[in-house]
């Protein structure tokens, strides 16, 4: 039954003619369940395979760049991806130093693909379906969409019930199933299935469970298959690599054999091969990094930001899995060696990630790059867990306790932010940014003005030239609130149409961040009120005097070069001063002292 369910869900998600399929798919798949609880991984299939379906998936960011090694391999059989990437509307001129197309991505998911694909061509050939020449088409994507999932929820269930032999069933189901569903696992494989990251962490879950296993059964094939998942991890991206120290670890603490180490180190490379193989034929070397010898600097220098970061830092946006990197520390006496093992290959790809030249992974949905340590934080939090219930049996009192003292420092936080306004409605999103500023300020205090930068990075994050103003320009009109400083009005408009804000003497400031110091020129657009005569303007970067000029009533670019010793990594406070206000109507004294269109950077 379970079996007829995930062929139905299958059907409906390469056809797009059958489907109603689904329907039947997944009432059975529910069937299934309900009779069996152990036999649930074709059931569950069915099951996932639905959600793309239903729900649809997208073919963005790389993802037809891992899809056209399928295409080649498949339709032209070879590796000459120029007529793909002609028809995906991909810029075709470049070419490497063997004249073929390059491509950075991995030939793994490509072909694990392969199977599912052919046999999609092949059932749309039979019957007449909506088939193209090169396979680029949705029934081909979906077919490598469900190959995904299928092999990301069997490494799942593998990896669940080795764990449970050693921390039991709840803890290790749980565990496993959030270091999925609360990391960005969940969307590369629901949303984005064509990327390599959902095949890493199967693979990289099963080289965890293979190796616990190997570590029982003592033989060479057990190892084998180790070194196998090792091999297909590294052969889906080659940032997998570190995890050999895991397999070390097994092999260490079963006292194996130098033939189980053979055994686990061959098949190793035999699954790897294929990218060695790959890269000699597009780009004349067997080893070679193809986004350039400029994409990692090896410097670590954003190691913390990977981390804690609003830029798609791991604990910024998945905070669950620092429970497993606790666990992880927690678990050094029951793990030994894998418990050090990890953290070893935590620490590296954290390092690693932090050196790359796009270390927020571009596009990414979260931090996507992790995905080889996730199945390590499974094992982490898996302990953790374990160690959670010893210690509630013992004190049964405790969580209670400390969801009482949670709801303590949410009315502390309540009074410091109510304290002194006047009693009115809270809205909830208002509430909730209203304590993430709070929070911000006391970790700011906590720490001192030495860590501003670390503190703002991880919680805003935003920085000129990186992912915010790219081409630095700070309009007035449309500037964010949080970098808008007092000493403003509100947007108003000139007679030309000309959106501005009025200068309030004597001082309005705005908030620039910056990720990298460096020499900065600039101007600013701004104008003088008709009423005040002899306007002077001065301009200060974080209260250092950058330049003094008369300010006409006509739009004027007011330039500045600000030095980089004079800026900051993080928040930087430009202001400007102006000498004169405007006189009020009728005795009324307005302040307006320049109207400023913008603050513009190169």
């Amino acid at each position: 039954m379970g079996a007829l369910a995930a062929a139905l869900s299958a059907l409906a998600l390469v056809d797009p003619r059958l489907r109603s399929l689904v329907l039947a798919g997944v009432g059975l798949a529910l069937l299934s369940l309900v009779r069996s609880r152990e036999r649930v991984y074709l059931p569950m299939l069915a099951l996932g395979l639905a959600v793309p379906m239903g729900l649809g998936f997208s073919v963005g960011a790389d993802s037809l760049n891992y899809f056209a090694y399928t295409s080649s391999i498949l339709a032209d059989r070879d590796l000459d991806l120029a007529n793909q990437w002609e028809t995906l509307g991909f810029e075709t001129t470049t070419r490497t130093a063997t004249g073929l197309v390059p491509n950075a991505m991995s030939v793994g998911p490509g072909l694990i693909w392969l199977p599912a694909v052919a046999l999609t061509h092949l059932w749309l050939s039979m019957t007449a379906g909506p088939s193209h020449p090169l396979l680029l088409a949705g029934p081909y994507y979906a077919a490598a969409a469900g190959t995904t999932i299928a092999i990301l929820l069997g490494s799942a269930l593998l990896l669940s019930r080795t764990l449970s032999s050693r921390f039991g069933r709840t803890e290790s189901r749980t565990a496993v199933a959030a270091v999925i569903l609360a990391s960005p696992i969940l969307y590369y494989a629901a949303v984005q299935p064509l990327m390599s990251h959902g095949l890493t962490f199967a693979f990289s879950a099963m080289l965890l469970a293979l190796t616990l296993r190997a570590e029982q059964e003592r033989t060479s094939r057990a190892w084998a298959l180790a070194g196998a998942s090792l091999g297909l991890a590294m052969l889906c991206r080659a940032q997998a690599a570190p995890l050999a120290l895991l397999l070390a670890a097994g092999l260490w603490r079963s006292r194996a054999r130098w033939k189980d180490g053979l055994a686990a180190a061959t098949a190793a490379m035999l699954a790897f091969g294929s990218q060695l193989v790959v890269w000699r034929v597009l780009y004349g070397s067997f080893v070679i990094i193809p986004q350039g010898d400029h994409f990692i600097d090896w410097t670590g220098r954003r190691a913390l930001d990977v981390l804690i970061s609003a830029d798609r830092g791991l604990f910024n946006w998945h905070p669950v899995l620092l429970l497993g990197l606790v666990g992880l520390v927690f678990c050094t006496r029951e793990l030994g060696a894998y418990a050090a093992a990890g953290l070893l290959v935590f620490a590296f790809s954290a390092f690693l990630n932090g050196s790359v030249m796009d270390w927020n992974a571009s596009a990414a949905f979260g931090a996507r790059r992790f995905d080889v340590v996730l199945p390590l934080l499974a094992l982490g939090l898996a302990g953790l867990l374990a160690w959670a219930r010893l210690v509630l049996a013992r004190r049964p009192l405790l969580l209670p306790v400390l969801g009482l003292a949670g709801a303590v420092l949410w009315n502390i936080s309540l009074i410091d932010i109510l304290k002194g306004r006047p009693a009115s409605a809270m809205p909830l999103d208002d509430l909730a940014a209203r304590q993430v500023q709070q929070a911000r300020r006391v970790v700011e205090g906590v720490f001192g003005p030495s860590a501003h930068d670390v503190v703002y990075r991880a919680f805003v994050g935003l920085a000129t030239y990186h992912n915010y103003r790219p081409g630095g320009d700070f309009d007035l009109a449309t500037l964010e609130p949080r970098f808008v400083r007092g000493g403003w009005s509100e947007v108003t408009a000139w007679d030309d149409g000309s959106l501005f804000r009025y200068l309030l003497h004597p001082q309005g400031c705005i908030v620039i961040p910056l990720d990298d110091p460096f020499d900065l020129r600039g101007f600013v657009l701004a104008r003088s009120p008709a009423r005040i005569r002899d306007q002077q303007l001065t301009l200060v970067l974080n209260g250092r005097v950058l330049t003094e000029a008369p300010l006409p009533p006509v739009w004027t670019e007011v330039p500045f070069n600000a030095p980089r010793r004079l800026w900051v990594a993080g928040e930087n406070e430009f202001c400007l001063r102006a000498r004169h206000k405007r006189p009020g109507d009728e005795g009324e004294d307005l302040a307006y002292a320049a109207a400023v269109i913008k603050v513009q950077l190169p």
